[in-house]
């Protein structure tokens, strides 16, 4: 399949695999994590000690609007770490294959981005631990929906928890609030941002419930 054929993301991935497996042995690589990321692109984590660069990058090229710019090296041994958490993806990526004849060597993980996973604990807390006279107020705004601020916001919370912090969060989404699941309790409260903006000047005082 040419590059001006590639018009959707299942024909990008079909000529990766394709690919792959069709010249594994001119990537010198002794397994590779096809990536599909967040955006649509596509990417490699390459194992092996001297990977074909030339290949992989021509490879993503040819794939092009959906191959990314860059591949990553996976971790040896003697790196002692995996900053981006290669490891861990393979281990959650799928086999390409029902029969399993390349899941050693070829995985393929979805939608999965190429940072620290985020929904790890982290080994240090996202902000300093605060003195009990603390008690700032901290807004997650975004005029674009979508773009993942509940999410951000429930995850700090739930980091100053574990610093045993006292958290109180509230959800000033008034379109599309959504905290109330990211954060489910066992109780839903039957009154909410909404009721207390409309009853605060019709009552002339707070709302008592």
């Amino acid at each position: 399949m040419s590059r001006e054929s590639i018009r959707h993301i299942d024909e990008a991935r079909a000529t990766v695999l394709g690919s792959l497996m069709g010249q594994w042995d001119s990537f010198h690589a002794l397994k590779v994590l096809i990536i599909e990321d967040a955006f649509g692109r596509f990417t490699f984590g390459v194992w092996g000690e001297n990977p074909n660069n030339e290949a992989f990058m021509a490879q993503l090229e040819t794939i092009k609007p959906f191959g990314a710019n860059s591949w990553f090296r996976g971790p040896t041994e003697a790196d002692g770490f995996d900053p981006m958490e290669l490891d861990a993806s393979w281990d959650e990526a799928a086999s390409i294959d029902e029969s399993g004849d390349w899941d050693s060597r070829i995985r393929l993980i979805v939608r999965h981005r190429m940072l620290p996973a985020w929904q790890h604990a982290l080994e240090r807390p996202i902000l300093r631990k605060l003195s009990a006279l603390d008690c700032p107020v901290i807004a997650f705004y975004s005029f674009k929906g979508g773009m993942g601020r509940s999410t951000a916001l429930a995850l700090f919370a739930l980091d100053r928890l574990q610093q045993d912090e006292h958290v109180v969060v509230l959800d000033l989404d008034i379109d599309a609030p959504g905290l109330g699941t990211i954060l489910s309790t066992d109780t839903v409260p039957p009154y909410g941002v909404v009721d207390y903006l409309i009853e605060l000047p019709v009552l002339g005082k707070r709302p008592e419930d």
